[in-house]
């Protein structure tokens, strides 16, 4: 037996499928406000709508207008209890950088700088570490979906060892977490929030048909009692938090970057 203190009530969703619209999503408005609705009750309190994108598409899977009125939609309905936002996961593909040029922020969690990305099951791409850095250069920052689910990733360590120490965030799933897709895939996830737990956000990728979000809750339990109440609360709120551009340290880096770039342009007009 442990304690989870009240900071299990703050828990936010980086990652799941409850837009109606898309295929992966509810057929239904009624369905995603149930499904949001069982997130609630379950201390989520932020949910970041991530339809997926079609691979080598270059249009989103639903029109980003019709996005907007959704989540509005939505909004009025639950009110404010839950905050909700968009973002895209957007598979591996040789159009990502021109979909980052067409769509820019649009396509990142919440809006700001931080790209879902999934990559092949049973391969790396060879220029993976070229596109992370033109991204980098564009402005946004990688955070790989479900690596302990695909093989590749398994089965080179130091890859993801390598990428991490670049910036590269990693999302684990609250089904990685609990066993729900076999021992070796679980401990995989767990590998990765004891080894580079400041880099693991879980989120629930939650759908209908996989048990929903309300897993969040019980991976949150299985991560406290693995690592720590501590651990657990860094990945469900503390690095969500900065990625959304929420936390005091998310304002203190935004603060940093406005006064490096005042003081360069002080450099530049004094000339």
């Amino acid at each position: 037996q442990f304690a989870i203190r009240n900071s299990q009530f703050c828990m936010i969703d980086l990652s799941c499928h409850f837009l109606h619209g898309p295929d992966c999503g509810p057929a239904s408005f009624a369905e995603s406000l149930e499904l949001c609705r069982a997130a609630g009750r379950k201390g989520v309190r932020t949910i970041v709508m991530t339809p997926r994108w079609k691979a080598a598409s270059t249009e989103p899977p639903i029109p980003l207008a019709q996005c907007a009125e959704r989540l509005a939609e939505m909004r009025e309905a639950l009110g404010p209890a839950i905050d909700l936002k968009l973002g895209f996961m957007l598979p591996y593909s040789h159009v990502l950088l021109q979909l980052v040029d067409r769509y820019g922020s649009m396509l990142a969690l919440g809006g700001k700088q931080h790209l879902l990305v999934s990559l092949p099951a049973n391969e790396i791409p060879e220029n993976a570490d070229s596109l992370w850095a033109e991204l980098s250069r564009s402005g946004f920052q990688v955070v790989i979906s479900q690596p302990a689910s695909r093989p590749a990733l398994r089965r080179q360590p130091e890859k993801v060892s390598a990428w991490v120490e670049k910036g590269i965030k990693l999302q684990v799933s609250a089904a990685s977490v609990l066993g729900w897709h076999g021992r070796e895939v679980k401990r995989a996830a767990l590998e990765y929030i004891g080894t580079y737990g400041d880099s693991v956000l879980l989120a629930s990728n939650g759908h209908l048909g996989n048990g929903g979000i309300p897993s969040l809750q019980e991976a949150r339990e299985e991560i406290t009692k693995a690592f720590g109440e501590r651990r657990a609360d860094r990945c469900l709120r503390e690095l969500p938090e900065a990625i959304l551009g929420k936390s005091e340290m998310a304002k203190a880096a935004a603060a940093r970057t406005f006064a490096q770039r005042f003081s360069s342009l002080r450099i530049f007009t004094s000339w």
